[in-house]
């Protein structure tokens, strides 16, 4: 890990000097994070000044440990001290036990800015659990936790909030099935899920703050503070239809304060719909500003919205995976011929679209009221080759991609602000992408 470290998120052991911001500390000069012995990473993310880590042991176990801040007791230690343990004395996050008493298989974790959610499996009955901890949302009213009462502003932080002291957070029925978790996504004051009912359909419930709509139910009201507003309350959110056909919703993204998901209709096409804030343009509808955002009323919930259109009619673009930033949005497209290319819309800020276009330049049209069909393709060349985006991933104001240049050889690339070194170039400057010498396919890869 590298970057800003100034609470230990970097999980170095120290919490004091920054990484990738000075010549000499990438490569081989980057010391690897020490989760502990005999231990194999499944996944790990980032959230504002922590990390969190999915991880195994040789028994096979799965256990989650975090580091870095431990504001809102999004580390889950149950107390508000700090840590910049390694190794074996890695505090290992309690999720208690199930009806029989064993330990809870973590199947998926997510993290979002301040919170952090895991789906767990019952090993007795089979049954999945999802239960989140850290920032509850401002003053609680939030509910981004989704725990339908006034806990205060986080949960974890204190004695007694973890282990089968944290809550289960029950999705609720669909037609009149029980819905099970599946997949989590964590925005900075919302919170999505997508749900499975035994019949195979899936369903999208949204929760925590919803100003701008984000929630996609029709109003703007802020929703699992109360027990009338819990997730197992709350109607599902469903993208209608397309071509006459009902679109099942097969993965959900979360950003700032904007939401997509990915559909699929029952003769294979899939489409892309989004809602929330569309300040600078992010939900790709060719349009812009707060009273352009939708999910917000009746007429603009997700099952009233046209799918976001990325391609053009001699250049068709079926979107495969969708990913969302600070006021921004990326995703992946296959051609009709199967490849692959990568598009990223809405606000510009250090060049994160990866377009070698300035923020607030006169491209306005590109920049802040963007629509998709009508950007380039992000170009992830390298030394003249075209590679395929294999993972993507965004935060507030860059990008990383690792992209396949051939068989077995991947590289990875990251553009956009570059403070305390988090682009891994090794110097202060302030970003890439803003300036066609910059773009994704003008700079070195990320050496590790």
């Amino acid at each position: 890990c590298w970057g800003n470290n100034h609470v230990g998120q970097l999980g170095l052991g120290d919490d004091f000097d920054h990484r990738g911001d000075e010549p000499g500390e990438m490569g081989d000069n980057l010391p690897a994070v020490d989760l502990g012995t005999d231990v194999t990473v499944i996944s790990v993310y980032a959230g504002s000044a922590y990390m969190c880590a999915l991880a195994q042991r040789s028994s096979g176990k799965r256990f989650v440990t975090c580091w870095g801040s431990r504001s809102f007791g999004v580390l889950g230690r149950g107390d508000d001290k700090q840590s910049t343990a390694t190794g074996d004395e890695r505090h290992e996050v309690d999720f208690g036990t199930d009806e029989a008493g064993d330990d809870l298989n973590i199947l998926s974790l997510a993290v979002g800015e301040r919170h952090n959610c895991v789906i767990l499996e019952a090993k007795a009955s089979g049954k999945h659990l999802l239960k989140c901890w850290g920032d509850n949302g401002e003053s609680s009213e939030h509910g981004k936790l989704g725990l339908g009462v006034h806990y205060g502003n986080s949960w974890g932080d204190e004695p007694g909030e973890m282990g089968d002291d944290l809550p289960a957070i029950p999705l609720g029925t669909y037609k009149g099935e029980t819905l099970s978790p599946v997949q989590m996504a964590l925005g900075t004051s919302h919170t999505c899920v997508l749900g499975k009912i035994p019949s195979g359909e899936h369903a999208i419930k949204c929760w925590g703050a919803n100003k701008y709509g984000e929630l996609g139910l029709g109003h703007t009201d802020n929703q699992g503070h109360t027990k009338e507003s819990a997730p197992a309350k709350l109607d599902p959110v469903l993208l209608g239809t397309y071509k006459g056909e009902d679109i099942d919703p097969i993965f959900v993204a979360a950003g700032f304060d904007h939401t997509c998901a990915l559909g699929k209709i029952p003769s294979g096409e899939q489409v892309l719909k989004c809602w929330g804030r569309n300040t600078y343009g992010e939900l790709g509808y060719g349009d812009k500003g707060d009273k352009k955002s939708r999910g917000g009323d009746p007429s603009t919930v997700p099952a009233e919205l046209d799918p976001v259109v990325m391609g053009t009619e001699s250049d068709p673009l079926e979107p495969v995976y969708v990913t969302l930033g600070g006021e921004f949005s990326c995703a992946v497209a296959k051609r009709t011929g199967g490849e692959v290319v990568l598009k990223c819309w809405g606000r510009n800020s250090f060049g994160k679209l990866g377009l070698g276009i300035e923020s607030g330049t006169l491209h306005a049209d590109l920049v802040t009221k963007p629509d998709p069909a009508k950007i380039d393709p992000v170009n992830l060349d390298f030394e003249g080759k075209p590679t395929e985006a294999q993972s993507i991933d965004v935060a507030h104001n860059h990008v990383c991609v690792i992209s396949k240049v051939a068989a077995n050889d991947f590289i990875l690339r990251c553009w956009g602000h570059n403070a305390k070194g988090k682009l891994g170039f090794g110097n202060k400057e302030v970003s890439y992408g803003e300036t066609p010498e910059t773009t994704p396919d003008k700079i070195a890869p990320v050496s590790l």
